[in-house]
């Protein structure tokens, strides 16, 4: 979990203590993991900057096919950041602000997976996620 080896324990430390005390993180037993509170901000946290980006809720599902021998195969991939770490599915990703859906789908499969293809919006679905004690 420590970003890097040459950082001090003692560094790593405090702010592994902060982030718990500000209720990103919690420890169960051995483990530690995030928050609801901690998912929320890492969500809405640009990958390779770090930056809390402004966006609105919106994402898209990347369904990658193609056909094998067997007939239509389909790409299943792990997940390797928060959230839903080492979760299992589809590619998916967030809309940036001011981004068309079809250039989200192009940079998801691009950015998860190093592929790129021929996108086309098949459907559209709308999911409205409301958690205990937050305002819509």
């Amino acid at each position: 979990m420590k970003p890097s080896k040459l950082m001090e324990n003692s560094k790593f430390q405090f702010h592994l203590d902060q982030l718990k005390k500000y209720g990103y993180v919690d420890k169960d037993g051995d483990k530690y993991r995030l928050t609801h509170e901690g998912k929320k901000i890492v969500a809405r946290m640009n990958g390779n900057d770090g930056k809390i980006i402004l966006q609105s809720k919106l994402g898209v599902a990347v369904i990658c096919t193609r056909d094998g021998l067997r007939g239509r195969e389909f790409l299943i991939y792990t997940r390797l950041k928060q959230p839903f770490f080492g979760c299992q599915g589809f590619l998916a990703g967030k809309i940036e602000y001011g981004e068309k859906i079809v250039d989200t789908a192009i940079r998801e499969m691009k950015e998860e997976v190093g592929l790129e293809g021929d996108v086309k919006i098949v459907g559209l679905n709308h999911y409205f996620t409301r958690v205990e004690g937050e305002v819509a």
